[in-house]
């Protein structure tokens, strides 16, 4: 039992081991706030310890009487900001529209005639090619 928890009561659930054990012994600071990606510049990876766990451990802080930035846990505010932030990232795989070639488009539509007239004459060579020259 932790020395801060005696005397406490909580909701109809009691909180979880790990809960209890992240309150107790803290984490560093990093793992509660999203980390910049190594591997994608200007992209945030979700912080280690999830929002949701976040949550839970803010909510057990305020029931046993903790202050919730003792133990290195972002402000409700820095954390709504956090996950409006990971939300606004662009997808990786999803073109953005600077990606998108508008004129090149343009420019392969407007041959399109040229290019279906060109390919069934093709085809056409290709079955004459293809029939025996023997009338039986």
């Amino acid at each position: 039992m932790l020395p801060f928890a005696a005397g406490i009561r909580f909701g109809k659930q009691m909180p979880t081991n790990w809960v209890m054990k992240q309150i107790a012994f803290p984490p560093p600071r990093a793992d509660f706030r999203p980390q910049p990606s190594f591997l994608h510049m200007n992209k945030l990876q979700p912080p280690r310890i999830s929002f949701r766990n976040q949550a839970r451990i803010r909510r057990t802080c305020m029931v046993a009487g903790v202050d919730p930035a003792s133990i290195g846990l972002p402000s409700v505010e820095e954390t709504n900001a956090f996950i409006v932030a990971l939300q606004s990232q662009p997808h990786s795989g999803y073109p953005t529209p600077e990606d998108v070639p508008e004129k090149k488009i343009h420019k392969n539509m407007s041959a399109m005639p040229e290019t279906i007239a060109r390919w069934e004459q093709d085809q056409e060579k290709a079955l004459k090619s293809t029939k025996p020259t023997l009338p039986f």
